[in-house]
């Protein structure tokens, strides 16, 4: 009877382990990859996509595969962690991006050429720390230029212009900017 009993328990576990590993492929890789999922799932909900440029599908992922979807350039082949998104010129729609701050390791942003409006959020800096580079050009972004820009310490290029957007680039930016003619 004792037999029986281990038998059944053993055959539990590996039943649940393995419907576990088929419902969560993604558990197994790093929080960060699991993360970025998050973000570019969050960014296709957000956006209104007419051409269907972001042919981006979320079933049977494997580790890493997120990284050949359009727009999405990783660190290397075994670092899955998104580096740049570079969304230009695809006619998307809709406000700022939600979910951009599961993008933890996000240094390039390019939003250009689209049919982007409202503000740009206040919260930039604190959902975008590493940011090196923002392109949000050619959109229909308004309202005030966030002065919390001037926290994204790592940014070396910003490229706001044919917007509605009011007001300055932050002063404590200024340095970083003033031989680029931003």
């Amino acid at each position: 009877m004792a037999f029986i009993l281990r038998a059944f328990i053993l055959l539990f576990f590996y039943t649940f382990v393995w419907n576990l590993s088929c419902i969560t492929p993604l558990f197994s890789s790093s929080t960060d990859e699991y993360s970025d999922v998050q973000c570019l799932k969050s960014i296709k909900d957000s956006l209104e996509d007419p051409f269907n440029h972001l042919t981006w599908t979320f079933e049977h992922l494997t580790a890493g595969s997120f990284c050949n979807f359009v727009g999405v350039e990783c660190w290397h082949d075994q670092e899955f962690k998104i580096l740049n998104l570079s969304l230009s010129n695809m006619a998307l729609k809709g406000k700022f991006p939600q979910g951009l701050e599961h993008c933890k390791s996000l240094q390039f942003l390019d939003l250009s050429g689209n049919h982007l409006y409202g503000t740009i959020p206040l919260e930039i800096s604190q959902n975008l720390p590493n940011l090196i580079s923002l392109n949000l050009a050619n959109n229909s972004f308004s309202g005030e230029i966030p002065s919390t820009l001037a926290n994204c310490s790592y940014l070396n290029m910003l490229e706001l212009d044919h917007n509605q957007l009011t007001g300055q680039i932050p002063s404590a930016t200024w340095p970083a900017w003033k031989d680029q003619g931003v």
